[in-house]
């Protein structure tokens, strides 16, 4: 599961979004309707298919001055003079695309990810283009315990502690004769 940034849009900033196969898990916006696979769920799940656009906005690549200094000085130390060259040229690549993604509803996401991420996104907006998207599933709140359930999970219980009672006698009388 691959994550992204939110920088604004409909959705909020965090908890961060994700991208597994065709679905994508976006931070739900409160008072939002329940669009996810449970009810304590802090995402909505919207399929690939509802996207109807996925456009870059801009890309940008450079050099983290932190991951460049650290490998010069590992290049450095593990190969003298031309590995401190060869690991500041090497470390520290930053590279992020900025997008857009519009949804069937018209909410929109500005979000930021590394191009490996958006090249997932892009792969299951375009392995979904023109289906349908599948029917949402609403969380529904748990149903309320009956006498019968609160019966069965005692009774469970006490059928767990009598074989743990039992299990431990008989490995008592073998240890103590």
């Amino acid at each position: 599961m691959s994550t992204f940034a939110v920088l604004a849009g409909d959705f909020p900033k965090s908890p961060a979004p994700q991208i597994a196969g065709h679905t994508l898990r976006l931070p739900r916006p409160a008072g939002s309707p329940m669009r996810s696979l449970s009810i304590d769920s802090p995402y909505e799940v919207v399929h690939a298919a509802e996207i109807t656009s996925l456009e870059i906005v801009s890309q940008a690549s450079g050099k983290s001055f932190g991951g460049a200094a650290a490998a010069g000085i590992a290049g450095g130390l593990l190969l003298g003079g031309v590995g401190a060259i060869a690991g500041v040229l090497a470390g520290g690549n930053k590279d992020a695309v900025t997008f857009q993604i519009t949804l069937r509803d018209g909410r929109k996401v500005l979000g930021s990810a590394k191009p490996t991420v958006f090249q997932e996104i892009q792969t299951a907006e375009f392995a979904c283009r023109g289906q349908e998207p599948p029917p949402r599933v609403e969380a529904r709140p748990p149903k309320p315990l009956t006498r019968r359930g609160i019966a069965v999970r005692v009774g469970l219980v006490a059928l767990l502690l009598g074989g743990v009672y039992l299990g431990m006698s008989v490995l008592v009388a073998r240890v103590f004769p």
